[in-house]
């Protein structure tokens, strides 16, 4: 059984992390983009991605978690010293938070039902936000029993994807 996944942005304040994270979230199959606190946004790198993907904008963090609990969603932050990702179960649809890039998760941390974190090897606990989201979506991902999409050669394809270079 196939279980979906929303990215809820957490005041992301950089406009690279945004777009990096919603072209990650595109490939990763995620079904909505959620952004908490910024009003405008502007999805750098982003590659179009930004306006294939569901989204809403959410002023406060409990509306955003509000909407995903209503849609079933088990609420689930990234942090530092949270439990291992890579031996975490999701037997839910889950929505991921990710939360500021100097402050992280602090203020979130009260509406998550579990925090994960992405092990490291390094002498420095920190990963990009945006680099983060993406091992995050792809050891959620790779768990799942569903077909991946389909492919030609090196390249992926979408067929509701509105890019003109997806040609074969």
């Amino acid at each position: 059984m196939k279980r979906r996944f929303k990215i809820i942005l957490f005041n992301v304040e950089k406009d690279n992390n945004v777009g990096m994270i919603a072209r990650s979230a595109y490939a990763f199959g995620c079904d909505e983009l959620l952004i908490v606190g910024r009003q405008r946004v502007k999805a750098t790198g982003a590659q179009g991605t930004f306006q294939a993907l569901k989204r809403r904008h959410f002023f406060n963090l409990p509306a955003a978690v509000e909407a995903c609990r209503a849609e079933h969603f088990a609420i689930c932050g990234l942090e530092i010293g949270g439990e291992c990702l890579t031996e975490a179960p999701f037997p839910n649809d889950v929505a991921f938070i990710l939360g500021n890039e100097g402050r992280g998760l602090a203020d979130a941390v009260p509406f998550c039902d579990r925090i994960v974190s992405i092990p490291q090897w390094g002498g420095i606990p920190s990963l990009n936000v945006a680099v983060a989201a993406g091992i995050l979506m792809y050891s959620f991902q790779i768990r799942q029993d569903h077909p991946k999409a389909s492919r030609a050669g090196t390249r992926y394809f979408d067929q509701s994807f509105p890019l003109s270079d997806q040609s074969q």
